[in-house]
């Protein structure tokens, strides 16, 4: 999984015959000053650190994205739900799962901040108010074309979907403290 987030394609530094061949460039060079010393740090180390803690908070960022919307899906599942949705408070993922088939999920993101910003002419289907209506109207459908889904669909469902490994518990607890 950590090859999966790091890819050597996307590495600062290739191997380690690269960093010793840094290290002795490095070595043949004078530090004879402040500027020097500064301009080394920044370019040998702060740079580099800083790419690669970008890409450990994205890593995380994905971990506890996929955690939620897998807990969601679940829920959906468990409770023959066809329509769900997650929020952050500044995004919305709206969820819908296809019972002929369920194992995908479908989804819409809104942000509704920045929609509204965009299509000020229509902000108010953009709004969170406007977007929760939509969806509240089509989660309850029309009368007579609503299906439930009894507890043998569900369970028939659920025995063909592949297992999530960890929960949104096990994910948050495994992050650095204080991150999140």
């Amino acid at each position: 999984m950590l090859y999966e987030t790091f890819p050597a394609d996307r590495r600062l530094f290739e191997s380690r015959s690269f960093l010793s061949g840094l290290g002795n460039r490095v070595a043949k060079h004078k530090i004879n000053d402040e500027k020097a010393l500064e301009y080394f740090l920044h370019n040998s180390v702060e740079h580099p650190v800083r790419t690669i803690m970008d890409e450990l908070k994205n890593y995380h960022a994905e971990r506890l994205t996929a955690a939620a919307i897998t807990q969601t899906y679940h829920n959906m599942i468990e409770g023959g739900l066809e329509y769900g949705l997650l929020t952050t408070g500044e995004a919305i993922v709206f969820l819908r799962i296809d019972w002929a088939e369920s194992e995908t999920l479908l989804y819409h993101l809104a942000e509704p901040t920045a929609e509204v910003q965009a299509y000020p002419d229509h902000a108010h289907l953009w709004t969170a108010v406007g977007q929760y209506l939509a969806f509240s109207l089509m989660a309850v459908g029309l009368p007579g074309q609503r299906k439930l889904h009894g507890q043998d669909e569900r369970r028939d469902v659920m025995k063909n979907l592949k297992t999530w490994l960890e929960d949104i518990e096990t994910t948050l607890r495994s992050l650095p403290d204080g991150k999140w």
